[in-house]
């Protein structure tokens, strides 16, 4: 039998033929040009095999997650040739190809492949099979699902700490081609596109107190989000008269949110919890939230504290470009004690603006 399997959702291009058995392949680095070599690259493969695209019995294509681009490239490719050669195509999921290539050269639960806007896709192995997140995550809600494991990832990420890279397989290529049991080409995304990010840049986005009617969605984002707040909590707090919530709307859509203890007005405004919808990320929400808070912190002379924990770091970036200072908050105990925190092991890092 002869498959015909190819991969243009990453920055490799990768070009499988398995002929009766015997693997000829094409592994090259195209960042992105997958369009323009795609072709004579297969065509290659092919002669090596000495067999034309008509001896192919079953061709095989990698869906997604992955790139936009690449995979427009790569299915259109696929179908073109199904269409020719009235020969069945097998779907292949990208985290299901890492994941088992990961377990070939390692033992790895969790595998994330790189997406847009400093987000990842990523699939984690629980109660006996792999569950594909079918969002992306922050590399804040990566580090929570890691829990310090190695993850496996296809490229180097100099802002991800755990990921460990490994090799492509063009053995388990085949392999999980021959296990799946997908016929549906239909893209697999995970994230919005490029115009519909530009969309976003464009709208108006309004921050407003929350109302009474807005806590069912602030939940769903919370839960969405790994926030670390049980939901019962949240919704006692944002009940309770010494907190203030502020949400922010695009298009009557609520899009974030962050919760802000004020007990501590005249010396402390406390954000307690601040998330934005993983699709809405990267474009701004986050800030202006932030500056809704420190608005409050001006009226009330006084300054803006978050404690965070250690795998928090995209908070963290995010604060300190707006001039917070960062205090290592489990070896100042002092610190704790001065600004009246309620603070507890967990939480590594005290972010502090004052506006006093």
């Amino acid at each position: 039998m002869n498959y015909l399997l190819i991969n243009t959702a990453n920055e490799e291009l990768v070009i499988v033929l398995s002929n009766n058995g015997t693997i000829f392949a094409c592994n090259e680095c195209m960042v992105k040009k997958h369009n323009e070599v795609l072709l004579p690259k297969l065509q290659e493969v092919l002669n090596q095999a000495k067999i034309t695209i008509n001896d192919i019995d079953e061709f095989g294509v990698v869906v997604g997650p992955g790139s936009f681009t690449g995979l427009r490239v790569g299915i259109a490719t696929i179908k073109a040739f199904k269409d020719v050669t009235k020969k069945p195509v097998r779907a292949i999921n990208n985290l299901d190809l890492l994941y088992n290539i990961a377990q070939k050269q390692g033992v790895y639960d969790v595998v994330a492949i790189e997406g847009s806007l400093n987000s990842y896709f990523v699939g984690n192995f629980e109660n006996g099979r792999l569950n594909i997140y079918e969002r992306n995550l922050s590399a804040d809600e990566l580090l929570n699902v890691a829990k310090n494991q190695k993850v496996a990832m296809y490229s180097n990420y100099h802002n991800f700490e755990l990921g460990e890279v490994v090799k492509f397989d063009n053995d388990v290529f085949v392999e999980t081609f021959l296990n799946s049991n997908c016929y549906d080409l239909t893209p697999v995304y995970y994230q919005l596109s490029q115009a519909e990010n530009d969309k976003i840049d464009k709208a108006d986005i309004v921050i407003r107190e929350a109302e009474v009617y807005d806590i069912k969605t602030i939940l769903e984002l919370s839960q969405k989000s790994f926030n670390e707040y049980p939901a019962d909590l949240l919704e006692e707090k944002l009940l309770n008269k010494n907190y203030i919530t502020y949400v922010a709307q695009i298009d009557n859509q609520v899009v974030g949110f962050v919760l802000v203890d004020r007990s501590g007005a005249k010396y402390d405004v406390g954000i307690r919890a601040i998330v934005v919808d993983v699709n809405f990320r990267n474009h701004g929400i986050g800030t202006k939230l932030i500056q809704s808070v420190e608005e409050l912190a001006k009226e009330y002379k006084s300054q803006v504290s978050i404690h965070i924990m250690e795998n928090h770091f995209s908070i963290k970036t995010l604060c300190e470009k707006l001039g917070y200072t960062t205090n290592e908050i489990k070896f100042d105990k002092e610190l704790i004690k001065k600004y009246n925190i309620d603070i507890n092991d967990e939480f590594k890092y005290v972010l502090i603006k004052s506006f006093k």
